[in-house]
């Protein structure tokens, strides 16, 4: 026991002048380590012999040096990781204040042209409000000139408008003879209505070039049915126009006793019916009945 104790004491002297001789240093060299490692071999042999150990004492204090040693450069890694971090966070601060103060004079920027954008807008109008007759007459004539352009770009696009019914109309016109026409089989229309279908179909009530053209048709005609034609003497009695063009029909051909103009009948029909074929007849412009358009307006 005496032994132990005495072993005790003389390490705690020798750790003690150790570290008070460290102290007396001021250089980051000088270190406490240092000096345990210059007494090491006193402390081998004061265990040796007083018997206080079968191995080298020190070993134990070295290991336990080593073990320290470790601690602190983990400990000065982590002093530099929090320095770095701290850095970081200064520096992003730094550039987010940059930024705000970027973003302020953009906005400050913004705002004063915007204000000169209404200022510039308000002189002009007060010149408008305020200018000579000529400031007026110009701004009247460009107007003027902006109405002619709409009205241009309107009517081109009504005729686009037409153009395209047109076309699609026509996949409904069939070729008989020379010219295009197309023949309603399905439903009944007094002559008013049949002649707005084929207008919006691009064509008209159709009108009969010759005996040839109405051989023609009448081979298409497969309902036994009457058939109106654009042929009319709705504004002068007797005198029989065509709808498409607006002129005196040029091939008219009668059924016997006709036209006979019974309950004002003023609008022409050719039929399938058999002792009416090849032939054309007039009737009351309401009936309702099956009708021929064409697509060209030349006849």
């Amino acid at each position: 026991m005496f032994k132990f104790d005495t072993y005790i004491i003389v390490a705690f002297v020798a750790l003690s002048l150790n570290v008070i001789q460290a102290k007396s240093f001021n250089s980051d060299q000088d270190r406490p380590g240092k000096w345990l490692n210059e007494i090491f071999p006193l402390l081998d042999y004061v265990g040796t012999q007083y018997g206080l150990c079968t191995s080298n004492t020190s070993d134990g204090l070295r290991k336990t040096l080593s073990k320290l040693s470790v601690l602190e450069s983990k400990l000065t890694g982590v002093q530099d990781q929090h320095k770095g971090i701290q850095k970081s966070i200064e520096d992003h601060s730094t550039e987010e204040k940059t930024l705000l103060e970027s973003i302020e004079m953009r906005l400050g920027k913004i705002e004063d042209h915007i204000a000169e954008i209404n200022q510039t807008q308000f002189q002009q109008w007060s010149i408008l409000e305020v200018g000579s007759p000529q400031d007026f007459k110009a701004v009247l004539d460009r107007m003027e000139e902006l109405q002619m352009y709409m009205q241009r770009k309107i009517a081109n696009q009504q005729s686009v408008k037409i153009m395209k019914k047109a076309l699609i109309g026509m996949a409904n016109f069939k070729r008989i003879g020379t010219r295009y026409f197309y023949i309603e089989t399905e439903v009944r229309q007094n002559w008013y209505t049949a002649k707005e279908t084929c207008r919006e179909m691009g064509g008209y009530l159709a009108s009969i070039k010759d005996y040839s053209e109405l051989e023609e048709l009448d081979k298409k005609l497969i309902k036994l049915e009457h058939y109106w034609l654009g042929i009319n003497d709705l504004e002068t009695e007797g005198k029989y126009v065509s709808e498409a063009t607006g002129k005196k029909a040029t091939y008219l051909i009668w059924r016997s006793g006709e036209p006979d103009n019974l309950v004002d009948e003023d609008c022409v029909f050719i039929s399938s019916v058999k002792n009416l074929r090849k032939s054309m007849n007039d009737l009351p412009c309401s009936q309702q009945h099956y009708f021929i358009c064409q697509f060209d307006n030349e006849i």
